[in-house]
């Protein structure tokens, strides 16, 4: 029932068909397989994704659907992958799109989530919308979308609910298209703000009066 590791770093892979249904795990199967082109099944039953295509440079076709349960660092630099995913009931999200300069179609997401969306977007440089769910509530938020340089809409940003999130530093930095200048009403309540617009070059005015207490804010 595991796939751990089973062809990591097997650099000559190119293509994988008829993954077994039974499979659970998949942590690291594909690690770093730069040759790697496309998977065209995965597990129904499988719930870990951790780590998984890490690594895989050229991979250009997964399955859209199945992807549920960990995803910690699941498409991390796929710098090829420009796909639809879709996202089901997730517990673990953060850096699972790191590095994917390829995407340019934002991913959809459903189901709650309280956990880590640290790195979640970081560094997909041709992203210009993201849909966000509006059942999430993060405990952390550095470097979400850090260096989305041709991010222009985020869509349903209001409605994640922070209250639970300390760490907002960097989640904007080098985003340079993206002009905000209100954020929801109390969206930095007592978070780090740690050069959390740094290199923005659209912001013109913001609005912070209405962020309450913002723990601590460095340039």
């Amino acid at each position: 029932t595991s796939f751990k590791g089973t062809f990591r770093e097997v650099k000559g892979l190119v293509t994988v068909t008829g993954i077994p249904d039974n499979i659970s795990e998949m942590n690291y199967a594909f690690f770093n397989i730069p040759t790697l082109i496309s998977v065209s099944k995965i597990p129904s039953k499988c719930t870990n994704f951790n780590v998984t295509f890490r690594g895989c440079g050229n991979l250009t076709s997964v399955p859209v659907n199945g992807w549920t349960g960990t995803l910690y660092m699941t498409f991390m630099e796929c710098a090829s992958l420009n796909q639809q995913i879709n996202i089901t009931n997730p517990t673990a999200l953060n850096d699972i799109f790191c590095g994917c300069s390829s995407l340019e179609i934002s991913p959809t997401f459903t189901g709650t989530y309280t956990g880590d969306i640290g790195s979640l977007f970081s560094g997909c440089s041709k992203l210009t919308k993201i849909t966000l769910p509006t059942t999430w509530k993060p405990s952390s938020a550095q470097d979400t979308f850090k260096n989305c340089t041709k991010l222009v809409t985020i869509e349903n940003l209001g409605a994640l609910d922070m209250s639970n999130c300390t760490n907002c530093d960097y989640m904007f930095s080098g985003t340079s298209s993206l002009n905000i200048s209100r954020l929801p009403d109390n969206f930095f309540y007592n978070c780090t703000l740690a050069y959390t617009f740094a290199n923005n070059k659209s912001i013109v005015n913001i609005d912070l009066s209405n962020q309450g207490k913002i723990h601590s804010m460095r340039s």
